[in-house]
């Protein structure tokens, strides 16, 4: 063991300063020196070491986080994607599992969110959040308006979706239903517009129109104008004895047997009344036109029509009579 430094070189009266005890004392204080240098070379070591460890801990502790941050930079938070099979319908409620991963931990649902597909654009729903437990993964929808094919599917692409978005896609989707509402409306007004084209009496009950409105205000125009358009638009048909009014079209069947048509009583000047026979059956089942207490272009008594066509009637109040045209084939 070493000595002591004070005892090996402990002075008392008898002490020589001389040349052998100062060499002895700077050996022994360099040899004790040089122990001290080593401590320090070892401290630095250890230094150093105890900062690698410190750092490297660090970086197990950090390095994961940093990379979720990274990883979220690229994949953005209001994303998730789920495999769990749904079908799409307004007002139904969904429960989808969002798959496990970086998505799930951090995806942060809005109040509102779009439910896509991976595999088509065109197919999604407008959904309300309920609730959502990340531990899970498990989404709680509301589905409030759909789009495409309903499904099932299950290839869901699940995003967020802002209030002036969801404002927009909803009022995409009515104005896509009253675009639909109208074209069915114009399809039906066109179908409309070609039965009324194919009855020649609607045409001629327009025209009259026509020109009893050029030469007269609605008041003054006559009374018939109305009868005559609503049976003009009316097309009625007839298979038994029958009295017409003012202004009516008739479609005069006697597919069933004969009978008699008979032409309104008291007629006003001008009055016309038109009869139809639609079916061609008048030349072997005849019509009897009764002209109801006036004459025919003179004639007394019934008229029996057994040839087709189409017989216009119309009353001469100069001289009390009606008179008739006739036009082959027209039904």
């Amino acid at each position: 063991m070493q000595e002591a430094f004070e005892k090996a070189f402990h002075v008392d009266g008898s002490t020589t300063f001389d040349q052998s005890f100062w060499n002895r004392f700077v050996l022994e204080l360099a040899a004790r020196l040089r122990g001290f240098e080593n401590i320090k070379i070892a401290w630095a070591e250890v230094s150093r070491q105890g900062i690698d460890v410190a750092l490297a801990r660090i970086n197990e502790a950090i390095g994961p986080a940093a990379e979720r941050i990274r990883r979220l930079t690229e994949l953005g938070f209001l994303v998730a994607a789920s495999e769990t099979p749904a079908t799409l319908e307004a007002g139904a409620l969904l429960e989808l599992e969002v798959a496990a991963g970086d998505a799930r931990d951090l995806f942060a649902p809005s109040p509102f969110l779009l439910l896509g597909r991976t595999l088509s654009a065109d197919d999604y729903a407008v959904v309300k959040l309920r609730s959502y437990d990340p531990e899970t993964g498990l989404l709680s929808l509301e589905v409030i308006t759909v789009a495409g094919d309903p499904g099932p599917h299950s290839d869901w692409s699940i995003g967020a979706l802002a209030g002036s978005t969801l404002a927009q896609l909803l009022m995409l989707e009515e104005g896509r239903t009253l675009a639909a509402t109208i074209l069915a409306a114009v399809a039906s007004a066109e179908g409309a517009a070609s039965d009324a084209l194919g009855h020649k009496e609607f045409a001629e009950a327009a025209i009259q129109i026509v020109q009893e409105a050029r030469d007269a205000t609605i008041a003054a125009a006559t009374p018939l104008t109305a009868a005559r358009v609503l049976a003009a638009l009316a097309g009625q048909r007839k298979a038994a004895a029958y009295t017409a009014a003012h202004g009516e079209v008739i479609r005069a069947d006697t597919s069933a047997g004969p009978w008699t048509f008979t032409l309104p009583l008291d007629p006003a000047d001008d009055v016309q009344v038109s009869v139809i026979d639609p079916d061609g059956s008048w030349p072997a089942k005849n019509l009897t036109i009764n002209p109801n207490g006036k004459v025919i272009r003179g004639c007394t008594g019934n008229l029996v029509l057994d040839i087709s066509g189409r017989f216009n009637f119309i009353f001469d109040s100069v001289e009390d009579r009606w008179t008739a045209t006739y036009e082959k084939g027209a039904t």
